[in-house]
């Protein structure tokens, strides 16, 4: 019988491992493993999708940021791990969406989908508070269902990865 800390362990070596294999990006498998640890770690209780896990650099500092998708109760999280400018150290932010068509922070319909892209800062030639236009930074897609995606980008002022939707 195998433990449940052991069970966690080898969850979180896949999940390192998934995300240097499915992302195409240069961060080193120890340290996708290890932001995948620490995202786990810091949201007990939440169901991790592995299958959603992405890579980018999404605060423009020319450093790898790791972002994935996971469940609790009616809704889900979205956890961005991401690197700061001041020696090199990353911070994780746990964003919480809804699953309904009828709200506007929600995907309509579990599994959700989590994807790059390139970084909009001006949609429906609208600027965006905090967006900084890069030819390197990219964004996020959230989306899930028929409804429109939920679309994340990172805001300079804030120092935080911040959403839109049509």
């Amino acid at each position: 019988m195998t433990s449940t800390s052991g069970i966690m362990k080898q969850l979180i070596l896949a999940l390192g491992a998934l995300i240097s294999c499915t992302s195409g990006s240069a961060a080193a498998p120890e340290q996708s493993a290890r932001a995948a640890e620490l995202i786990a770690a810091g949201a007990p209780g939440v169901r991790w999708d592995r299958g959603t896990l992405v890579e980018g650099d999404f605060n423009g500092d020319g450093k790898p940021d790791f972002a994935v998708v996971g469940y609790k109760g009616d809704g889900l999280v979205l956890a961005i791990r991401a690197s700061s400018a001041k020696g090199g150290r990353y911070r994780t932010d746990y964003q919480h969406f809804g699953i309904s068509p009828s709200i506007q922070a929600a995907i309509c319909e579990a599994p959700a989908k989590l994807g790059v892209g390139e970084q909009v800062c001006r949609p429906m030639d609208e600027q965006l508070p905090g967006c900084r236009p890069s030819n390197t930074t990219k964004s996020l897609h959230l989306s899930g269902g028929d409804c429109d995606a939920i679309h994340l980008f990172w805001n300079h002022k804030t120092n935080l990865m911040e959403w839109w939707r049509l």
